[in-house]
C-alpha cells in the first residue's frame, strides 16, 4: 500500500513440544515482522524452538533484526517459555525514525523492548508478515499439536487503524505446512507431525 507501518501487535500461544525432541536439525520459528520495499531489512518479535542451546530444546521469545543485504543478524536477550503460555508482541514506530519491538510472556511477566533505528533513514517499512520458518529435518520435529494461531492482530499505517487483507502463501513448505486466514485479526499455520 506504500504507507508506513506505525504499529502492529499480535498474541499467540506457545505450541506443544515436538514428538521428537532430540533432533539437531533446523528448529521452527513463529513470528511476525515488518519490511520495507524492497524487502532488505526485517524487524521481528520471535517465538523460537531450539534457539537457546538447551538440551532437550525448549521454546524462547526474543526480538530480532535481519539485514538481507549483508546477512547481519541481531537478537535481544531471551526468555524460556513453556507450551500453553501466551506471547504478546508489538512493533511501534517512534518519532525519531526508529521502531521499538516488544515481546512478553503473559504468564511470567518477562518482557523486553528493543529499539532499531531505520537505516538508511529513507527506508519506509510498509509490509507486515506472519511466518513459520526453518524447515526441520523431520515432521516429528514440528510441534505435535500441528498448528499455531496469531490472534488479536492490530495494525496501523501512518497512525491510522487499518483492516488488513491477508494472503496465505507457502515458500518451500515442509510437512505440508500451510498458512490460513481466519479474519483480518487472526491467521494460523498448520503442518503434519508424522
Amino acid at each position: 500500500n506504500g504507507k508506513k507501518v506505525t504499529y502492529v501487535n499480535a498474541t499467540w500461544v506457545v505450541p506443544e513440544y515436538p514428538n521428537r525432541r532430540d533432533s539437531s536439525g533446523n528448529a521452527p520459528g513463529f513470528w511476525f515482522g515488518i519490511e520495507p520495499v524492497p524487502a532488505d531489512l526485517l524487524i521481528q518479535p520471535i517465538l523460537a524452538y531450539g534457539d537457546t542451546g538447551n538440551f532437550p530444546p525448549r521454546y524462547s521469545i526474543f526480538n530480532g533484526y535481519f539485514d538481507w543485504l549483508n546477512g547481519q543478524w541481531w537478537q535481544s536477550d531471551d526468555s524460556i517459555v513453556e507450551p500453553g503460555m501466551h506471547v504478546f508482541g508489538s512493533i511501534t514506530y517512534q518519532t525519531d525514525n526508529s521502531y521499538t519491538m516488544h515481546i512478553e510472556c503473559k504468564e511470567t511477566g518477562w518482557h523486553i523492548d528493543s529499539n532499531i533505528p531505520v537505516d538508511p533513514s529513507d527506508k519506509i517499512f510498509t509490509d507486515v508478515y506472519f511466518v513459520i520458518e526453518h524447515q526441520p529435518n523431520s515432521c516429528k520435529d514440528y510441534p505435535k499439536d500441528g498448528n499455531v494461531t496469531f490472534t488479536d492482530i492490530h495494525i496501523e499505517w501512518e497512525g491510522k487503524e487499518a483492516t488488513p487483507s491477508w494472503t496465505g502463501a507457502q515458500y518451500k513448505p515442509a510437512c505440508n505446512s500451510q498458512a490460513h486466514v481466519v479474519s483480518p485479526s487472526s491467521v494460523y499455520f498448520t503442518w503434519d507431525t508424522q
